[in-house]
């Protein structure tokens, strides 16, 4: 049993070829069940009834586009039971499209029930000429490259925009709001900014500030619902005043448009697939980086973020055993594996432990787990390796020359001692030991606590007790807390034993001074004369003021 949305319009095809679904604003949508049983007969019964129209005077068609094609192709017209089974095992895989029906008049082909704006008196006779023109196609309307199709165009446009934004329309919330006017932004051509905006109220304008283009919406009180308030629908800014073609959506609004290309298939597009689908489809010109963006938002919606689901179930204790550092831990690790799955256990003891555990590997990996370089090769050629022999050479050569040149850029940009990732890895550590304390028990040796247990770290021989820093070679969180502890500086040997000669120098001009120069302590003496100083007295007769060779007091 499925449900299937139903709506009621009208295709029209325009000249750049894209097909798009007017929809009838009164008779809008129904939501149906089909069961596996279910034939076009009783489809076309179930939609008579419920838009309460009578077969026998009416011509009813099912059509619908699938989103695997370009937006060239053509929708696809459903005539009996097999291509109703088509649709349904089609919707079982993509249940975003929709199943578009279109009623016609019976014995009048050229009669369209859907009324539209296209419909209406045009003012000069010119459009009347065209718009009858238009009304004697069929039930899909294909324009022509007239000299009046634009004004044509621009009014099919006008109709669409209308339908998707217009006063009185509710949101279920404030992004579904923002991301409808990204994408109407994105496909009709105007830029605008938000003069206003918090959790309870949007307003935007045209970026252009002559224009009177403009909408407001709130949120209605009690729930998330948006609506929109105020909107000015016509645009009198000047195109050859804009500065680039169109606003570019959010990452978020992009994924939501691809996110059904990566739904039931392995890989899906690529960044580059999906600028040139944004180019064809849209017309709207992405970066690499928000290509990105947009896909890992999409894949993460789709499959879900694998972070989040890491270390559940069987698989996540096998990853978590084999990056432990500790043999205690691994050992814990595996003992539960092997409780849940003896098989396991046994395959895992059969295939070698030191083979897939960290800490068992004899040697040293630097932190480098991937045991098969060639199979690395391999997936990056996944895709070339279709090609044959000379395309797939020339393929090689071509990532070769650039990973070189990419490492070779980022390698010239490089002015600290240690890579860009180990930066990172040091950085991280160093915020997750702000909270250990240490406790010096030699002058190389501390103990660290803080954690679920403690560590003991040999900055002398470079090891730790959580084992990361004589695995990976880099040092772990209580290394590094330990060694910012040390207050002092070692002079490296090569500092001490370095020979540090005087400046070279030449004597100035002029003739050499005979006295040393004053200092403050000769200046402040010679200021004070001879107050405070030493009394010489006489050797001879004890008086002061003069001494032995000059003394003529009679004794």
């Amino acid at each position: 049993m499925l449900q299937i949305y139903v709506t009621c319009g009208v295709w029209r095809s325009f000249a750049n070829k894209e097909w798009k679904f007017i929809v009838d604003e009164e008779k809008c949508a129904r939501l149906l069940t089909l069961q596996s049983t279910t034939t076009l007969e009783d489809l076309l019964m179930m939609v008579s009834e419920d838009y309460k129209i009578e077969p026998a005077t009416v011509d009813v068609e099912f059509t619908y586009l699938p989103t695997d094609f370009g937006v060239d192709s053509p929708p696809v017209l459903m005539t009996n039971d097999r291509q109703l089974k088509n649709f349904v095992d089609y919707y079982k895989r993509n249940s975003l499209i929709r199943l578009c029906v279109t009623f016609k008049v019976k014995g009048d082909n050229q009669r369209n029930i859907v009324d539209t704006e296209l419909d209406e008196e045009p003012s000069d006779s010119i459009e009347r000429d065209d718009d009858r023109n238009v009304r004697k196609k069929s039930a899909v309307l294909v324009v022509e490259d007239t000299p009046n199709v634009g004004r044509v165009c621009d009014k099919v446009e006008s109709i669409l925009a209308d339908s998707i934004v217009k006063n009185g329309k509710h949101f279920r919330s404030k992004e579904a709001l923002q991301a409808t006017l990204e994408i109407c932004a994105m496909k009709y051509n105007f830029d605008y900014r938000v003069t206003k905006s918090d959790p309870t109220f949007w307003c935007i304008r045209c970026v252009d500030k002559v224009c009177k283009w403009r909408l407001r919406a709130e949120c209605l009180k009690g729930s998330t619902y948006f609506k929109i308030n105020k909107y000015v629908a016509k645009h009198n800014c000047a195109p050859s005043k804009k500065s680039k073609v169109s606003r570019t959506p959010s990452a978020r609004t992009i994924g939501q448009l691809i996110m059904h290309r990566y739904e039931g298939v392995k890989e899906g597009p690529k960044p580059n697939d999906i600028i040139n689908i944004l180019r064809t489809e849209y017309g709207c010109e992405l970066s690499y980086s928000q290509a990105w963006e947009s896909r890992e938002y999409a894949v993460n919606e789709v499959r879900g973020i694998p972070e989040k689901s890491y270390g559940r179930g069987l698989v996540g204790m096998v990853a978590k055993a084999s990056k432990a550092y500790r043999v205690a831990e691994f050992e814990r690790l595996f003992k539960q594996i092997s409780n849940i799955s003896p098989a396991i256990g046994v395959y895992l003891q059969d295939a070698g432990v030191e083979k897939w555990a960290r800490c068992h590997f004899p040697g040293y990996r630097y932190d480098i787990r991937t045991t098969n370089p060639a199979e690395s090769i391999n997936s990056a050629l996944r895709s070339p390796r279709e090609y044959p022999i000379i395309p797939l050479l020339d393929s090689i050569r071509e990532m070769l020359t650039r990973w070189f040149y990419e490492r070779r850029a980022l390698s010239a940009k490089q002015t600290d001692p240690l890579t860009v990732e180990v930066e990172k890895k040091i950085d991280g550590r160093i915020e997750k030991g702000k909270t250990l304390k240490v406790y010096p028990v030699t002058e190389y040796i501390f103990q660290l606590k803080g954690e679920s247990s403690d560590y003991v770290v040999d900055l002398e021989s470079k090891t730790c007790s959580c084992g990361k820093f004589q695995l990976g070679k880099i040092p772990c969180r209580h290394a590094i807390k330990a060694a910012l502890v040390i207050d002092e500086w070692r002079v490296p040997e090569n500092v001490e034993n370095a020979k540090v000669l005087p400046p070279e120098s030449r004597r100035g001009p002029g003739r050499r001074r005979k006295r040393r120069y004053e200092t403050v302590e000769d200046k402040i003496r010679s200021s004070q004369g001879s107050q405070g100083s030493k009394r010489h007295r006489c050797s001879r007769c004890g008086q002061e003021g003069h001494n032995r060779s000059t003394c003529d007091t009679t004794i």
